[in-house]
């Protein structure tokens, strides 16, 4: 009797765990159209109204991961990752507004970004694929693609997207 009370309350339990883990999943979306409005009023002056900046300084967001995102932004607010202008910027942001810039930038059409330059192009292609090893004026670099996918569209959450960066 004692190992069936136990039996139902570990089903009980787990019941609510689960159910409770499909709510908060389900509320964890972002609402992009609420994030437009934030983006345009908070993100446009530096990564563009649609998240396509053309300034070399700022990252485009336009088309990257809305985990990778909405991570990055909760790392500025909680001061994990440091960058003064950020930390500003999102110290007023709920998590749900991060979640819904991320849903918006997420949804955008990233621009074509390529280098012009054939040198700096095949540097560039050399070091994405194979890293850079044994410079005298530069550290060790790994692949990008070992993180970044061999065709820089990331893994959501953990590395962002690299195609079309400045």
């Amino acid at each position: 009797m004692k190992l069936l009370k136990i039996s139902f309350g570990l089903v009980l339990a787990l019941s609510f765990c689960s159910a409770y883990a499909t709510e908060h999943k389900a509320s964890a979306k972002g609402d992009a159209a609420k994030g437009a409005v934030l983006a345009k009023n908070t993100c446009a002056a530096c990564h563009g109204a649609d998240g396509n900046t053309s300034a070399g300084a700022f990252p485009r967001l336009a088309g990257q991961h809305p985990e990778y995102l909405q991570a990055q932004l909760s790392a500025f607010k909680s001061g994990v990752r440091k960058a003064p202008a950020m930390t500003g910027i999102v110290s007023g942001l709920t998590p749900q507004a991060m979640l819904d810039v991320a849903a918006y930038f997420a949804q955008q059409t990233p621009k074509k970004n390529v280098a012009t330059d054939k040198n700096v192009l095949a540097l560039g292609k050399s070091i994405y694929k194979a890293g850079r090893t044994g410079n005298a004026t530069l550290t060790d670099v790994p692949a990008c693609a070992s993180c970044h996918s061999a065709n820089g569209a990331g893994m959501p959450s953990q590395y962002p997207r690299m195609a079309g960066q400045n």
